[in-house]
């Protein structure tokens, strides 16, 4: 199991850097109050951002709409995010 359940999922077109501070408060603050184990982010477009200034961490994951899709095409949801997981734990994912 990549993460605990339930999993809170959240979807944005663009992530900005106000975006990104607004989002991160809130899933902290759902998880703190055990509303959710852990939140994948889906996004399509990062704005001033680099993927590599998403703060990725144990219980939650930012994760591009379009990595997503692809992995999928060779996987279940489960082997999908596993496989995104591992790729930006250790620093696979372009900068793009």
């Amino acid at each position: 199991e990549v993460f605990g359940n339930p999993i809170l999922i959240e979807i944005k077109k663009e992530i900005n850097s106000k975006v990104l501070e607004s989002v991160t408060k809130n899933i902290n603050k759902l998880i703190n109050n055990n509303f959710a184990e852990s939140c994948l982010v889906f996004y399509d477009n990062l704005e001033g951002l680099k993927k590599t200034d998403l703060p990725n961490t144990s219980k939650y994951l930012f994760i591009q709409i379009s990595d997503f899709i692809t992995k999928l095409n060779d996987g279940d949801f489960n082997d999908s995010i596993r496989k995104i997981r591992n790729e930006i734990v250790h620093n696979r994912f372009s900068n793009g």
